[in-house]
């Protein structure tokens, strides 16, 4: 009897590890024969899915640059998730370089592309120096002149830096790198090259004329004048500026060098006339006094028996007239009435001993004086004194012009 239940007992054991063995055989189910899918649910491309369960011990290598996003099926299946694999472009290396602020290592990346590569560089450089210049324009200056030195025929970039250098007030070191490049280049790129150089010129010019730096302007119009390849241009703006500051010799000699058949040539007449006009203004009027303006009247410094004065232009005045507390140690005086724009009123005529006014000297000049309230001037020079001279009143160049009757 017991070995008859051993038996029993083996063979029980025996069917069961076989039950095992086959089940082991079969696939693993993942969902319930028993659920049925939603009709909402449709179900996406296999070959991008893939079941999370499939890849629990994967490891995602990263070099690869897939990122793993999970999407629930349905919500009957909201335990069950799919990964999508999406691939992430690679940023350009050359670009990548750049961002970093490492630029001698990316002009090294560069030297080393190939043709295709580098034409794809140029543009990237195009932004990159755009976008630098808003925050680090002498940076980005200087990495220009990096990138000048490998590609030295690439024009676009060298006037992006005549251009960076004006921004930056740099209006010389602008001139004199577009000048040398006009010596590089023919036909329409130089056509652009002198284009930017006459603008840049032309504002540093302007620059100068407005902050009164004479000095600088002569100087720096003299060398352009020696740079240029159409000299003829400066050579009238520095004869116009010579006239005007009446050093007609230089002009006039500057002028000389305009050909009849120049462009300039009609420019140079009639600057030449002008210089002419004013010499005879001067033989005319050999003193030249210069005058103080307040308001829209002109005064005038000078000293009245050693006295000195600020007297206001007034050629409607008849008398020359100082105010009583302006003007002492005078003798002999006789009453007089004077008509002022307020009225008549009482003054005292006086023969002074002399009125000097730069290299003039009156003797015996007759004043008047009176009560005469102003802050800023001591009376009125009037017509007593201008009846003496050939004058004329420059209201522009504020100047008081005096010649010999």
């Amino acid at each position: 009897m017991f070995q008859i239940v051993l038996s029993l007992a083996v063979g029980v054991l025996i069917g069961w590890n076989f039950h095992l063995f086959y089940i082991s055989l079969e696939p693993k189910k993942l969902i319930p024969k028993s659920l049925t899918l939603s009709e909402e649910y449709t179900p996406l491309p296999k070959k991008n899915i893939i079941l999370k369960q499939h890849i629990t011990e994967e490891k995602v290598d990263k070099s690869e640059q897939n990122i793993s996003t999970e999407i629930p099926i349905n919500r009957a299946f909201s335990h069950i998730k799919l990964v999508k694999k999406r691939v992430i472009k690679k940023e350009n290396p050359f670009e990548v370089l750049l961002n970093q602020n490492n630029f001698s290592d990316a002009m090294a990346f560069y030297i080393e592309g190939t043709p295709k590569e580098i034409k794809s560089y140029k543009l990237i450089l195009k932004v990159y120096f755009y976008d630098k210049a808003t925050s680090s324009p002498n940076e980005t200056i200087e990495q220009l002149l990096q990138y000048i030195e490998i590609e030295p025929q690439n024009l676009d970039f060298q006037l992006y830096l005549a251009k960076l250098y004006r921004a930056e007030n740099e209006f010389e070191k602008s001139i004199n790198f577009l000048f040398e490049l006009q010596h590089n280049y023919q036909d329409k790129n130089l056509k652009l090259i002198t284009n930017d150089l006459d603008t840049a010129i032309e504002n540093y010019i302007k620059r100068l004329n407005d902050s009164k730096n004479i000095s600088k302007l002569i100087d720096f119009l003299e060398e352009t004048i020696s740079k240029s390849i159409t000299p003829e241009k400066y050579i009238i703006r520095l004869a116009e500026l010579y006239k005007n500051l009446e050093i007609y010799d230089k002009s006039q000699e500057l002028i000389s060098e305009i050909n009849s058949d120049s462009t300039y040539i009609n420019q140079a007449n009639t600057l030449m006339e002008e210089i002419q006009l004013n010499q005879t203004e001067i033989e005319k009027y050999p003193h030249k006094i210069p005058l103080n303006k307040i308001d829209s009247q002109f005064t005038v410094n000078l000293t009245i028996n050693n006295t000195p004065l600020t007297l206001l232009l007034d050629t409607g005045a008849s008398y020359t007239f100082i105010d009583t507390d302006k003007i002492h140690d005078l003798e002999d005086g006789k009453e007089i009435i004077l008509n002022t724009a307020g009225g008549e009123i009482v003054g005292e005529l006086y023969q002074t001993q002399s009125l000097i006014i730069q290299d003039i000297e009156l003797k015996d000049f007759q004043i008047t004086v009176a009560p005469f309230k102003n802050q800023h001037t001591d009376g009125l020079l009037g017509m007593n004194f201008f009846k003496k001279f050939n004058f004329k009143i420059d209201q522009e160049k504020a100047m008081l012009y005096l010649g010999e009757k």
